[in-house]
This record gives structure tokens, sequence and C-alpha cells, in this order.
């Protein structure tokens, strides 16, 4: 009991190693006892400690065992269902969760298993089931008092929105979260960060320029403040992004380099290869195309070991655009071709209209009028409510419709869609593109 609690106060600290020998001599002393009771309790502690040390294989055995007693304690049963669905072992995951859901139904712990599960939905891609669960863990939390849990499940439910084509509700849950934050312990500073972070994000989607930029730094100064130097990297490249978004791009340089220095130094391998893409955005956004290629080739060298197809996917998609930039059209359709069917497959509409909007670029810039592309484009981002993404495909409509002598339909394409630049902020609002000017009144 005592090397349980020992592990147990050693993972608080985040002291891993001393963490797993305290399990391990709990372990070994509770096989010398032969105590059923000590043992489930021992097993549990280790499985613990193992996956919250980020070794979910080595601690499956020891959860299982420990969940398959004669009475065994919900800990352990709700741990082994985190661990199962880390493992990416889903069908079993879901009834051991909903098994603590009932068995303490109305409590707390029920608001915890809640989470968890809708953790495990969302890692599958079942955002709407993963919603499902962690709606009624809300009011739990509220109930129990728990603002900190509470802001974090709206913050989670608001990541899973824009995929379900519900940003507007996304931006209700972010403005839920917001609220409790003055109710939160004066030393969480870890959730206050999340939430801010999180409203960034929704709000640099949403159009609210000036709030995400405040959102943003204030987020990344907690993180520095608390020497999260993981987080801090993480917020760091997010705003770049953001940054490039509404025409900053030399600023965003700056601190994408800062933060992939940061994230090379703590080995954050996916981190690195996203913040890369980014840059490469930046250096898109500078017309300086040679430097944008090497970066986005970096970034997809970078990406594509990780085993991680969504994001690997959506940076081709960035070095796919570059390249029809470049007028490497061979490569870029051939790059094109694989987001389409990494889109198709993961069922991610938003990298769906990507390659459908490339596509169509790939046709225009080789005099062919991809009028199919760029309808089915249109149609889904409109659907979606995906301003930015809508942008570019009416952007390609508006270059599409003055190549066929279409006039009047390439101003009103772009009409719209500089009309949904300037809501996002973005620089391309102010332009006036070359084919409106050769396309005659």
């Amino acid at each position: 009991t005592c090397q349980c609690d020992a592990a147990r106060a050693a993972r608080a600290l985040g002291e891993h190693d001393e963490a797993i020998r305290h399990g391990e001599a709990a372990l070994d002393g509770a096989l010398a006892l032969q105590q059923p009771a000590l043992l489930a309790k021992a097993q549990t502690a280790l499985g613990i400690t193992l996956r919250t040390c980020s070794q979910p294989a080595q601690a499956l055995p020891h959860l299982r065992a420990a969940a398959s007693g004669p009475q065994p304690s919900l800990e352990a049963v709700r741990h082994l269902a985190i661990t199962l669905a880390e493992l990416g072992e889903l069908a079993e995951s879901p009834t051991l969760f909903e098994r603590v859901i009932h068995e303490r139904a109305g409590t707390f712990d029920e608001a915890i298993a809640r989470r968890d599960l809708g953790l495990a939905l969302s890692r599958a891609g079942e955002l709407q089931a993963a919603i499902s669960a962690w709606m009624p863990a809300v009011s739990l939390s509220v109930q129990a008092n728990a603002p900190a849990l509470a802001a974090r499940l709206y913050c989670e439910i608001a990541s899973a929105r824009p995929a379900l084509g519900q940003p507007l509700r996304a931006l209700r849950e972010i403005e839920a979260a917001l609220m409790l934050l003055t109710k939160l312990a004066e030393h969480d500073s870890d959730t206050r960060g999340l939430v801010l972070a999180s409203a960034a994000a929704a709000f640099a989607e949403s159009g609210d320029a000036d709030s995400a930029d405040a959102f943003f730094n204030e987020a990344i100064a907690i993180a520095a403040k608390a020497g999260d130097r993981a987080t801090e990297s993480l917020r760091s490249g997010n705003y770049g992004w953001f940054l490039t978004l509404v025409g900053r791009p030399r600023r965003a340089i700056s601190l994408l380099e800062r933060a992939i220095q940061q994230s090379e130094a703590l080995g954050l391998q996916l981190q690195r290869a996203v913040q890369l893409d980014n840059l490469g955005l930046a250096y898109d956004a500078l017309n300086d195309l040679p430097t944008a290629l090497a970066q986005h080739r970096a970034a997809l060298a970078a990406a594509e070991p990780l085993e991680h197809p969504a994001w690997t996917a959506s940076i081709r998609a960035s070095l796919a655009h570059t390249l029809i930039a470049a007028g490497e059209m061979d490569e870029a359709a051939a790059l094109t071709a694989q987001v389409l069917e990494s889109a198709r497959s993961l069922n991610d509409n938003a990298l769906l209209i990507r390659a459908l909007s490339l596509n169509a670029a790939l046709a225009l810039r080789r005099g062919d009028a991809p009028s199919a592309e760029l309808r089915e484009a249109i149609s889904l981002a409109r659907r979606m409510e995906a301003r930015r993404l809508l942008a570019e495909a009416l952007a390609l409509e508006s270059e599409r419709a003055a190549a066929t002598g279409d006039a009047a339909g390439a101003r009103t394409a772009w009409a719209e869609a500089a009309r949904l630049y300037a809501m996002l902020h973005m620089p391309q609002a102010k332009l006036t593109p070359s084919w409106l000017a050769q396309s005659g009144p």
C-alpha cells in the first residue's frame, strides 16, 4: 500500500522513472504475500503508472488482470478502457466506459468517465458520438462545482464542431468556457491557458482577429511563465499560422522559427512537422516560392514516417498548392491525387474541399474548365460553414468564369470571396485579381 501511494505521488510530480520503480515494488510485494485484494491494487497502481508514463502497451496486461478479478475497482476498469482506446482497440473500451458510467451515475465519477469515453470516440473519428458523451459530463461537472473540467469539456466539444459543419455552435461553447474562467482556482493556469488557446483558434477562424490575437498572446504567456516549453511551442506555432492568415508573414516567420527550434529540442516530431508547414505558408504569403517549397518538403519528410495520415495529407496539400504556383504541375497533380484519396478515406471534409480546389487550380493552369470540382468544393464549403475554404474556392470560380468569358460570373464570385476574406481579416480582400481586369466590363 505504501509503494502504491508512493507511485501515485511520484506520478503527480512527473517523476516517471521513480513512479514506475514504486509501482513495480508494489507488485513484487503483493505477489510475495499472495493476497488477491492487495495484488489487484498493485496491478492497478502499476498499470496506471505505466499508462500515464506513455507506456500503454506495458500497462495493458496489468490493468486487464486488475479489472478481471472478482470485485475489480472502477478505477482499474476506467484506466483499462483508456488504455485500450490509446492502443486503438476501440471495440472493447466503450463498453468498459459505459460500465463505469452506469455504476457511478449522477456522480462526478460519471463525468470523468464520460470525458474519457468522449476522448476515445473522438480519437476514432466518431465526433457526434463524442459530443453526445461529453454534453452530460458538462452538467455533472457544474453540479459538482468542478469548473475546470466543465471548461475543458466545452473546449473539447468546440474543437469537434467544425468538422461536423457547426463552427458557430463551437463559438457558443468557447464563450461558455470563457465564462467559467472567473470560477477557476487561482493557481489553475493550465486550464486558463487551454481555454484561451482554444478561444484564439476559434475566433481566428470566425473572423474576430482582435480577440484571437489577444487570446493567443495571453495563452503563450501563461505557458512561458509556467515553464511549459512544449505547450509554449505549440501555441506559438498556432499563433504564427494566424499571423500569416491575417497578412503578417514576417512576424509569423520569427515566431515559427523559434517554435520549430523548441519542438526539435523537445523531440516533438509531429508538432515540428506542422510548424515547418506553417513556415512554408508564411513564405508562400511573401511569394518566396523556393523557400516555401523547401519548408513544405521538409515538413512532409518529417511527417511521413510518423503515421499520422490527416496531418501528412494536409502537408501534401500545402506542398501541392505551392508547386502549382511554381508551375510544377506533374508533381502537384500526383500529390493532389494522394490528398483526395486520403480525404475520402478519412472522411475529412475540410481536406476534401482543399483537394477539390487543388484539382480545380490544376485544371485552370492547364487551360481546362474545372466546373465539376469547383461546384463540389463550393457546395461542401457552404454546408460546412468553412468561410476560409469557401473564399478560396470562390476565388477559383471567379478565375474559371473569367477564363470562359463570363465576366459577370467572375465579378459575382469574386465579390463573395472578397467579402469572406474581409470578414476573416485576410489581405486577399484588398486585392483585385488580374483575371478581373482582363475579363472586361
